[in-house]
């Protein structure tokens, strides 16, 4: 949601591979929590709402950075924060 002066490289893109993109199918909702699933309908609604974006709906995004802050928190989150939607 922008760019914070100072911060750690993040790259998010819709790409698993150089031509792969991985849609958000009815399996991989299976996994997911309730709140993973609101978040992501909510996700998919701002994307729709962006004539920029809207080609993005129901897509798989990954993520690179370069520290595994990533890994770790969502360790974090699921262990401590599982309930929390926020």
């Amino acid at each position: 949601m922008g760019y914070r002066d100072g911060d750690r490289a993040m790259y998010v893109s819709p790409y698993k591979n150089l031509d792969e993109v991985l849609p958000v199918t009815d399996e991989i909702r299976a996994t997911w929590n309730l709140f993973w699933q609101l978040v992501n309908d909510d996700f998919d609604s701002m994307l729709r709402n962006d004539s920029d974006l809207s080609h993005l709906v129901g897509k798989m995004f990954f993520v690179w950075e370069g520290n595994h802050r990533l890994t770790a928190w969502f360790r974090h989150v699921n262990k401590h924060h599982s309930m929390d939607k926020d």
